[in-house]
C-alpha cells in the first residue's frame, strides 16, 4: 500500500490553533513574512492579549536558541511537523 504525501493544515488564527492540538514543545514549521522559513522551530507559548486573555494573538517559537513572538499577520506558513 502506498501513502500519499498529505499537504499539512496551515495554521491562521485563533481557531485554527485550538483545532490543531498543538502544545508547547511541539516541533513546528514556520514561514515569516520576509521570506525566512524553518522547520527547526520549537512551539513555546501563546500570545495572549491581557485585555482578552482567551483570545490568543499569535505564537511564541524558539528558533536556534531563540524565543520570538509571531503575531498571525508575521505568519506566512505554520503547522505542526
Amino acid at each position: 500500500m502506498q501513502t500519499q504525501n498529505v499537504k499539512p493544515v496551515n495554521i491562521n488564527d485563533h481557531r485554527d490553533f485550538l483545532a490543531s492540538g498543538l502544545k508547547p514543545g511541539d516541533k513546528v514549521h514556520v514561514g515569516i513574512v520576509g521570506n525566512h522559513v524553518s522547520d527547526d522551530a520549537v512551539l513555546r507559548g501563546v500570545m495572549e492579549d491581557p485585555q482578552r486573555p482567551v483570545d490568543i494573538q499569535g505564537v511564541k517559537v524558539e528558533i536556534g536558541g531563540q524565543v520570538i513572538d509571531l503575531p498571525w499577520g508575521d505568519l506566512v506558513e505554520f503547522w505542526k511537523l
